[in-house]
């Protein structure tokens, strides 16, 4: 094993601990040899394995959270884009109407307040034959349909938009008239007789309930829903924290303020949690990886403690030998983790086409029976890294315990 190899030449280099720094190319080529050059034992084999699995595991993790990312945010905007994210009304008996439209104007002045317009929100029951469904009903005027994300009906907005799933279900179609009973306080009930004018579809359960009305078909109807200003925000996640804000301002003196949090608050951190279990579990394949770096090292300790013995002959100071050690494991989680990252990404951004293969070579659609046509996927920068830093983290703790036992080798014991 010649010493020119190594890059090392005589006086130029001391490799012994304590003295001048010993060169990166002597370590880290000593490290890329036992790597790359194939010897007579099987630690070359168990590390191009080890290779193999961090790879598998990183992938499967980045393209399953990248997956899991993309549903949760599109099941968030269905869900937040058809809610209220805060719904502020008048306290008559605290406020006159005038305050409260100034309260309203300065709350709209905040640069996180997207929009604010007026709203009714009614529940009741909708029935056409024998036929009886309960229903949400939403109503606006023009300026706050362009707020409702997910509402974009086929037709017109002049009468009665009904979801697909229940247009589907009284077997309506435009033009048709379904009979409307709004249910408001104290008992009391409102008959509507109302002409279907739009279909349509968010791909939600909302496609089952929800029903929009125009905002002047509440003009004469007192104690029949709720009426206040639905407000839109930029991240609806900050919502709490704006609340608190306005709420210490007294800006929401006299009002009551309801945001998405009470009732679609517990489906969010579901999600979330969902996510980090997830990333939890697939992470253990990641550990699992990088234990194979162990025995990988392990055996290539037994098949070099000649040539380590060699070194220190010559001058190789235990610190050194551990270095080698540590960058062979650490090259090996480099490739693992890069390779691992590339791949995921791949399998993330095709998701679509794996599903299509699956759904031609054995016939089963993976998203039948869902609200989704295809699946959604979000790569995040974020995730890449976490996943890269950790997966390298693991790795290199993995190979400490290989090399210290390397670096603690007697030379008297293996020369012979």
């Amino acid at each position: 094993m010649p010493l020119a190899w190594y890059g090392w030449s005589r006086g130029a280099w001391s490799m012994r601990d304590g003295a001048t720094n010993p060169s990166l190319g002597l370590w880290m080529g000593v490290a890329l040899k036992y790597l790359l050059v194939r010897g007579k034992g099987y630690s070359s084999l168990v590390a191009w394995v080890s290779v193999a699995g961090l790879t598998l595991g990183v992938a499967a993790l980045v393209a399953v959270i990248s997956v899991m990312n993309g549903l949760g945010s599109e099941i968030e905007s269905r869900v937040l884009g058809n809610l209220a994210h805060v719904f502020v009304q008048r306290e008559p008996e605290q406020i006159s109407a005038q305050q409260f439209d100034e309260r309203i104007a300065a709350i709209k002045r905040n640069p996180q307040v997207q929009a604010g317009f007026e709203f009714v929100e009614a529940g009741g029951v909708v029935s056409l034959g024998s036929g009886v469904h309960p229903i949400l009903v939403y109503a606006a005027g023009e300026d706050g349909l362009p707020w409702l994300p997910d509402f974009q009906p086929s037709g017109e907005l002049e009468g009665l938009v009904l979801g697909s799933s229940l247009a589907d279900y009284f077997a309506v179609r435009l033009g048709d008239y379904l009979r409307i009973v709004l249910v408001g306080s104290q008992g009391k009930t409102q008959a509507l007789r109302e002409r279907v004018t739009g279909i349509f579809e968010t791909r939600s359960d909302l496609d089952y309930s929800l029903v929009f009305l125009p905002l002047e078909r509440f003009s004469g109807l007192a104690n029949i829903g709720r009426k206040g200003v639905r407000l839109v925000v930029k991240d609806p996640l900050q919502t709490p924290a704006l609340i608190q804000d306005w709420t210490s301002q007294g800006m929401l003196d006299g009002l009551r303020v309801e945001d998405w949090t009470a009732t679609q608050g517990e489906l969010v951190r579901v999600l979330g949690m969902e996510r980090v279990i997830m990333f939890s579990l697939l992470m253990m394949i990641v550990v699992i990886a990088a234990l194979n770096l162990v025995a990988g090292q392990a055996m290539l300790v037994s098949e070099k403690q000649s040539e380590i013995a060699i070194l220190q002959t010559m001058g190789a100071g235990g610190g050194l030998i551990e270095r080698t050690f540590l960058a062979y494991g650490g090259l090996v989680a480099l490739f693992g983790t890069f390779l691992g990252l590339a791949l995921g990404v791949v399998l993330a951004t095709q998701s679509n086409q794996i599903l299509q293969w699956i759904r031609d070579l054995l016939g089963v659609d993976v998203l039948a029976g869902s609200w989704f046509q295809s699946l959604p996927y979000q790569v995040r920068a974020t995730d890449l890294v976490t996943i890269g830093g950790l997966s390298l983290l693991i790795s290199l703790f993995a190979c400490i315990l290989p090399a210290r036992r390397a670096s603690r080798l007697s030379p008297a014991d293996h020369l012979g």
